[in-house]
């Protein structure tokens, strides 16, 4: 037997309209009450194949929920700028120079929040040494399984997305009755231990489950920003690409001798 779960979809239209919500600030106090750790896996096939693994952290509060992963670390990162410095006289200063203008913890950490009675999310984006909010609505329409099975100690029912774009089957339990998952999953009437999309080959686990010992907070103090439209990032992305290309012509007109 079957029945489907429509997660409501809300077309954000203008900003202000966001339930109330115009930034993220609300959720700096709103302390954490479970942690939960996430394996990441791309081009999944096997637990012993996969492209890429990851870590999420999954922070429930009482009002909403936090998510968070580092794309690289900050080490990788200046050993990958070192080892593209060729002149060994130049890889200090250019370290150095690198660590001075960019808050490079937060921009390469991933963050998407939501609130618990709101369909939609919030991610943060970068725009050069900016920050800022975008709101987003994906409409998970979900259609629930009579099949269970346990994970972690947890009973978990299976729920459903088939169509033309989406092959996804997750496993959720009631046990603990939060709207939330990994990454912007959500619109299920309990936790998402697993997420699996056969399409992009991406799944998620949960690894860890716990109310103690909770990981070290640091984002709430990224969770500032002002909030903008998917048409006013767009219009900035579009700008910067501009402005790089319009720098890139004025080189090559330096380098030919030529001049419009």
């Amino acid at each position: 037997m079957r029945r489907i779960l429509i997660f409501s979809i809300l077309i954000i239209s203008n900003i202000g309209y966001l339930i109330g919500q115009p930034t993220v600030d609300n959720l700096k106090n709103d302390s954490t009450k479970m942690f939960v750790q996430y394996a990441h896996y791309r081009d999944y096939q096997s637990d012993s194949a996969y492209s890429r693994l990851i870590y999420g952290s999954l922070f429930l509060g009482k009002r909403g929920a936090v998510y968070t992963y580092q794309l690289q670390s900050v080490e990788e990162m200046l050993r990958a700028k070192e080892r593209s410095v060729k002149n060994e006289k130049n890889k200090k200063f250019v370290l150095e120079e690198t660590m001075k203008f960019r808050d490079w913890d937060r921009q390469l950490t991933e963050i998407i929040t939501r609130y618990y009675d709101s369909p939609g999310h919030l991610s943060l984006k970068k725009f050069d040494k900016d920050f800022y909010w975008l709101a987003d609505t994906i409409p998970f329409l979900w259609e629930l399984v009579n099949e269970f099975k346990t994970i972690d100690n947890y009973r978990c029912q299976k729920a459903v997305i088939n169509s033309d774009k989406l092959k996804i089957e997750a496993w959720f339990t009631e046990q603990i009755p939060i709207p939330a998952g990994p990454y912007n999953i959500s619109g299920l009437p309990g936790l998402i231990l697993e997420y699996y999309n056969s399409i992009t080959k991406t799944f998620f686990k949960a690894t860890l489950i716990t109310s103690t010992n909770i990981p070290d907070e640091k984002f709430r103090n990224w969770l500032t920003g002002p909030l903008i439209s998917r048409e006013k990032y767009k219009k900035l992305m579009a700008e910067n690409q501009k402005n790089f290309e319009n720098l890139q012509k004025m080189i090559q007109r330096g380098n030919t001798g030529k001049s419009n």
